[in-house]
C-alpha cells in the first residue's frame, strides 16, 4: 500500500461513490508512482462487498475520466489478470473534497513513519525482505529460524476466481480420462463446472484440485441416479406386462 497515493485519491472528488471506493482499493495495491495494480474483478467485488457488475462499471468510469488506465496483463495458472495504473497527475488535478483537505502531489509525498528509529540499520543477515504488490518491507525474523530457512520459505498461495474463459487443460483432460469419462462427458462436465463456479463466484487456491473433486462427485452422484432410473424402468415394465396380460384375457 502507498500512503501517498491513497492520500491523494482520498481527498479528491471522483463523481461517483462506487468509483471512489474502487479507486481507494486500487490505491491500496499501488506503488508510490501509481503502478503495479493487479487484482481480479471478482476479488475486488468480494473485498468491497459489492457486485462484480458494479466493479466493472466503476472501472469503465475511472478509465473514461482518465484516472486509471490498463498497462498490461499478468499471467497466472488460471489465465490472466489485467494490470492497472493510477494517473497521479490527473487525480491531483481533480477538485478536493473539502477546503481544509491536505494537498499532496507525487513530487511531495507525505512523510512515512519510521519503523526502525535507530540511525544504524541492522545487519543484512538479521533481516528478511519480503515483497508484496511491489512494496518492500523489512521484517525481523522470529527467534529459532535461520536466514536460510526464511529465504526458501514460499509465500502462501492466494485463492482466486475461475476465469470466465476457462477450458480444461491437458492435465484436466488426463484426470477426466483416467476416471473413464468419454470426450462427450468431459465436454458436458466442463461446461457444468464452469457455469456452476462462475455463477457462485467460487474461489479456490488450486482449481486443478477443484476439477478433480468435481469429477469424483459427478461419478458418485451418477450411480444413485442410474439405479433409481433402472428401478423406475423395471416397475414400468412390470405394470405394462400386467396390462398386456389382462388385455389378452379379455380377448379370450
Amino acid at each position: 500500500m502507498s500512503n501517498t497515493v491513497h492520500a491523494i485519491c482520498k481527498h479528491r472528488r471522483v463523481g461517483r461513490a462506487v468509483s471512489k471506493t474502487v479507486l481507494l482499493l486500487m490505491a491500496d495495491f499501488a506503488s508510490d508512482d501509481g503502478t503495479g495494480i493487479w487484482a481480479s474483478k471478482p476479488n475486488m467485488a468480494a473485498d468491497l462487498e459489492i457486485s462484480e457488475t458494479a466493479v466493472r462499471d466503476a472501472i469503465r468510469h475511472l478509465m473514461a475520466e482518465g484516472i486509471i488506465s490498463e498497462v498490461g496483463q499478468r499471467k497466472h495458472q488460471n489465465g490472466y489478470t489485467v494490470e492497472y495504473r493510477i494517473d497521479l497527475a490527473r487525480v491531483s488535478a481533480l477538485p478536493v473534497t473539502r477546503e481544509n483537505a491536505p494537498v499532496l502531489t507525487p513530487a511531495s509525498p507525505a512523510p512515512l513513519r519510521q519503523t526502525h528509529p535507530t540511525p544504524t540499520p541492522p545487519a543484512p543477515q538479521d533481516l528478511r525482505e519480503t515483497q508484496v504488490n511491489h512494496h518492500r518491507t523489512i521484517i525481523e525474523p522470529p527467534e529459532g529460524n535461520t536466514p536460510a530457512e526464511q529465504v526458501t520459505r514460499k509465500p502462501p498461495k492466494r485463492a482466486s476466481a475461475l476465469p470466465e474463459n476457462w477450458v480444461p487443460s491437458d492435465r484436466n483432460l488426463a484426470d477426466a480420462r483416467s476416471r473413464n469419462f468419454t470426450d462427450e462427458e468431459i465436454h458436458e462436465q466442463a461446461a457444468a463446472f464452469r457455469d456452476h463456479h462462475l455463477a457462485r463466484g467460487t474461489t479456490f487456491k488450486d482449481w486443478d484440485a477443484g476439477w478433480r473433486m468435481w469429477l469424483g462427485n459427478a461419478r458418485r452422484f451418477a450411480r444413485p441416479a442410474a439405479a433409481r432410473n433402472a428401478r423406475a424402468r423395471s416397475a414400468h415394465d412390470v405394470m405394462l406386462a400386467g396390462f398386456q396380460s389382462a388385455a389378452l384375457r379379455d380377448r379370450s
